[in-house]
């Protein structure tokens, strides 16, 4: 609370000539999270811009319950200042995306998140470790890259870590085995048998 938010207002329409079209229409800053006072913001952008909410399809935000909720969300203000517009609720697909792949990792027999993090703590500090994981992509004539730091409020960043560990991956794990790293043996031994497709 009290810090500065980012609320981007971005329109999605179909033209006839040029298919469907993004526009950011505004970008304004406020400390007020409330879902009055988004409202309200959506409400006075609408106004100004000389826009008819009676022509709202649709409400794309968040996932948040500030959003969405049930009782006292944005979409919920929406809907009883235009009863008769009907907007459609269309939640982020890339948070519903997320949450899928997520909940559907609890079936693996490591954790991806727990290993990316490992990894990138064992060559973040340490110059040396650097220079000796330089030696196996050397070895194994794969370009060089930066091991990519996962955080983990930052579910956007999971995939290109994941994504540059497993180009890695054979320079990486040799580096394991000959350091006998015994803090990520247990995760690395079943990435690896789903990397080279051993049972």
């Amino acid at each position: 609370k009290g810090s500065q938010k980012m609320y981007p207002i971005v329109v999605q329409y179909f033209h006839i000539q040029k298919g469907i079209q993004n526009k950011v229409m505004d970008f304004y800053e406020d400390p007020d999270e409330t879902s009055l006072k988004i409202f309200e913001n959506i409400e006075n952008f609408l106004q100004q811009s000389n826009l008819d909410a009676e022509l709202l399809s649709g409400f794309s935000a968040d996932n948040a319950s500030v959003n969405y909720g049930i009782r006292n969300s944005v979409y919920q203000k929406l809907l009883e200042k235009h009863p008769e517009t009907k907007i459609i609720k269309a939640n982020c697909n890339c948070h519903v995306i997320h949450n899928a792949a997520r909940n559907s990792m609890k079936q693996l027999t490591y954790d991806v998140e727990n290993l990316v993090l490992k990894v990138y703590a064992e060559f973040s500090n340490s110059a040396k470790g650097v220079k000796e994981l330089q030696i196996f992509f050397e070895e194994f004539e794969i370009e060089y890259r930066k091991v990519l730091r996962h955080g983990p409020t930052r579910w956007l960043s999971l995939f290109k870590a994941v994504d540059r560990l497993i180009m890695s991956w054979p320079a990486v794990s040799s580096y394991i085995n000959t350091k006998e790293k015994k803090n990520v043996i247990k995760s690395y031994g079943s990435l690896s048998k789903i990397l080279t497709r051993q049972k």
